[in-house]
């Protein structure tokens, strides 16, 4: 059997934050662009869509908890 060397790195290693800090932000930058392509009544539309679900969940964990 043949070991593979991943270019991954060790998990929770100083490198492994710095390159999951880098995917974040990589991915911050790509929603600001699609984002940025929508209109602003696009983006409130779908920001409220968002709290609106935020408010089920919560609702939903305060019926678990009684």
């Amino acid at each position: 059997m043949v070991s593979v060397q991943s270019d991954r790195p060790s998990p929770k290693t100083v490198e492994w934050f710095r390159r999951d800090a880098e995917r974040n932000e990589r991915a911050r930058i790509e929603r600001l662009r699609i984002d940025g392509r929508k209109s602003v009544g696009q983006n409130i539309e779908e920001g409220a869509t968002l709290i609106d679900l935020g408010f089920e969940v919560q609702r939903g964990f305060e019926q678990t908890r009684r």
